[in-house]
């Protein structure tokens, strides 16, 4: 094997907080097709723009926790094309814009393929001022893959993926790959009616799922569509999560004010409504990525019955 193609990081990443010319930095950048990048057990603080994009490549991005990624913008995973990968157990705190995004955007085969599972989203989204943007998980520009039993608590967007090729407020927006794209088993917790109004993310392509919590039928209409508008204020502080440490309903602070972890403690309490009820009737995408103890992963974890990156049975994220 050659290993000068592997990049495996297990460590605490801190950038510098300015770049005087302006110009992208992204602390993590991978733009190599071939080979393997593999992020576990760190814990990667801040950014300027997103703290780590890949344009290309064999991606493993497990157990991470992300605090305060982006300015104005950015995602903790930026994802352009020729990449395919399994991100799951990351834990995302107060992302300028979503914690996770695919796209296919650059022209490189193969066609980006993530796979989104069992991680947790905390105040998401709220540094990016345009509507429409910002929030947990988003698919957009051809990208597709698979999002389950993620926990998504007080974002300012649910699942958001991308439909029609079109305007959307003024912004361009391309079309995710729609029809391979699946979701389901996701866990929203909203303390306002506005984030409540975008579980199902006004103006896109993310349908009813009946596995979701809180069930769609608490608080859509039966005659609701994709991207319709609709009145969420029936389930604004329901299906509190019980997180160990975490104050919620979240009347201290504002949302956006939360984008680190201190002390808090995402792990669940035993009457979480979120333990049990995850879907693991799906495998980790098969990438190639190799598990070794020094040149891949350590192991690529399956999906999980409990919801979310800290699973009661310890075999997620470890911070």
């Amino acid at each position: 094997m050659d290993t000068r193609r592997i990049w495996r990081w297990k460590a605490t990443v801190s950038p510098v907080s300015f770049i005087a010319n302006n110009g992208n930095t992204y602390p993590l950048c991978f733009s190599n097709p071939d080979g393997v990048f593999v992020l576990e057990d760190s814990w990667v603080y801040g950014s300027v723009d997103d703290p780590i994009r890949t344009f290309g490549g064999k991606l493993h991005v497990m157990r991470n926790t992300f605090e305060k990624s982006g300015f104005t913008g950015g995602e903790c995973l930026n994802i352009k094309s020729g990449s395919v990968g399994n991100f799951a157990y990351n834990l995302f705190i107060g992302s300028a814009t979503n914690g996770s995004k695919a796209s296919n955007n650059g022209g490189k085969n193969p066609q980006t393929t993530i796979y989104m599972y069992n991680n947790t989203y905390i105040d998401c989204g709220y540094r990016r001022a345009a509507a429409g943007r910002g929030g947990s998980i988003n698919f957009e520009e051809g990208s597709r893959g698979v999002a389950y039993n993620n926990l998504i608590v007080n974002c300012k967007y649910g699942v958001r993926i991308v439909g029609a090729n079109g305007t959307y407020l003024g912004n361009t927006l391309v079309s995710a790959d729609t029809a391979n794209i699946k979701y389901g088993y996701n866990f929203n917790y909203v303390d306002s009616t506005f984030i409540a109004n975008e579980i199902y993310p006004t103006g896109f392509a993310t349908k009813i799922q009946s596995t979701d919590i809180p069930a769609p039928g608490s608080f859509l209409p039966a005659s609701y569509k994709p991207g319709q508008v609709y009145d969420g204020s029936a389930v604004v502080g329901k299906n509190n999560p019980s997180f160990v440490n975490f104050p919620l309903p979240q009347t201290s602070k504002r949302m956006r004010d939360i984008s680190v972890v201190g002390t808090y403690n995402f792990r669940l309490q035993s009457n979480s409504p979120a333990l049990g009820k995850g879907f693991t009737g799906f495998s980790p995408l098969a990438n190639g990525v190799p598990v070794s103890a020094n040149f891949g992963a350590t192991e690529i974890t399956p999906p999980n019955k409990d919801l979310g990156a800290y699973p009661s049975d310890n075999s997620g994220n470890k911070h």
